[in-house]
């Protein structure tokens, strides 16, 4: 052994049994490591993009919102005075948000897009709800949340939705209680059948934005895979350098020691065993070099 120094050498131990069961043992915890980076990415992926689509989803509820309130506190009571129903955008918010969307929905980059005020007892029976979004609005009720955030099916596919439960007050009553009591330019144009009877505090419809899941997959995916190929490199390199490290401080040591006790076997007992470790190894290496000097002076003894 080249200067006798034992454990800092640098050598190959690659067709050691030792060196292919720590690779071996890396191997398996480098795939393990990796089918949970690629599910921690997804999950990871998918929370960031669903959290940054709710955030838009409810700043354009909020935005809804405000139209509606634009609707029932600037522009109903100037025309109701007036006594002027029509056109009922005007004066109804919630047509006025039925406006709104079919306008969104013109424009070829946003005809998937969603923004409906619905309700399950209306006047305007186009807002009457559909399966998915009766589904949310009995979500609203049974929760009895300010909002919800959730993938909802629909026909078309599955959408991520921000919804807002519709709370019946006081001033929804002068066309939306008694049907005998409401405008009768609403009941003539209506009829009286559906959208009456509301009572103050109840949940009598939702405000419901959308946006197609399809939408969003590819940019999750994006986002996914981003994060896997930063994570694999990353652990890559970790799980290199301890590979590297623990056959160079432990893996390549024992196997020069090996090769120490061999020749000790065969009577090679005058080569000191040097090491700067203080480790076990380092333990190990002073324990043969004590070995090594008994063994030399039994064989001087012999020889005397």
């Amino acid at each position: 052994m080249a200067n006798n120094e034992v454990g800092g050498e640098k050598g190959s131990v690659e067709n050691t049994t030792l060196a292919r069961k720590i690779g071996r043992y890396f191997a398996a915890v480098s795939l393990a490591a990796l089918a949970f980076v690629v599910v921690f990415s997804y999950w990871n992926a998918r929370q960031t993009v669903l959290a940054e689509a709710q955030s838009k989803l409810r700043l354009t509820n909020g935005i809804v919102k405000a139209m509606r309130t634009t609707v029932q506190k600037e522009l109903r009571p100037v025309f109701l005075k007036k006594g002027i129903f029509h056109p009922s955008h005007v004066v109804s918010s919630a047509t006025m948000i039925a406006a709104v969307g079919r306008h969104l929905q013109s424009d070829p980059e946003f005809s998937r897009y969603l923004i409906r005020y619905v309700s399950d007892n209306p006047t305007n029976q186009s807002n009457y709800p559909s399966e998915g979004e009766m589904l949310v609005l009995k979500h609203l009720r049974k929760t009895g949340k300010s909002e919800i955030t959730k993938v909802v099916k629909f026909p078309e596919g599955p959408y991520l939705v921000h919804a807002k439960p519709l709370v019946a007050k006081s001033g929804c009553l002068s066309c939306h209680g008694d049907p005998a009591a409401a405008p009768k330019e609403i009941v003539a144009f209506y009829g009286r059948e559906s959208g009456y009877h509301y009572r103050i505090g109840e949940i009598v419809g939702a405000a419901i934005v959308g946006i197609p899941f399809s939408e969003i997959t590819p940019l999750l995916i994006k986002q996914a895979v981003l994060l896997s190929l930063i994570m694999v490199a990353v652990l890559g390199l970790a799980f290199y350098l301890i590979n590297r490290f623990v056959q160079q401080e432990v893996a390549l040591p024992i196997v020069r020691l090996t090769e120490v006790a061999k020749a000790l076997s065969k009577g090679a007992v005058d080569r000191p065993l040097r090491t700067s470790r203080s480790d076990e190894i380092g333990a190990l290496v002073r324990a043969i070099e004590l070995l090594r000097r008994s063994i030399q002076v039994a064989i001087r003894r012999m020889k005397g």
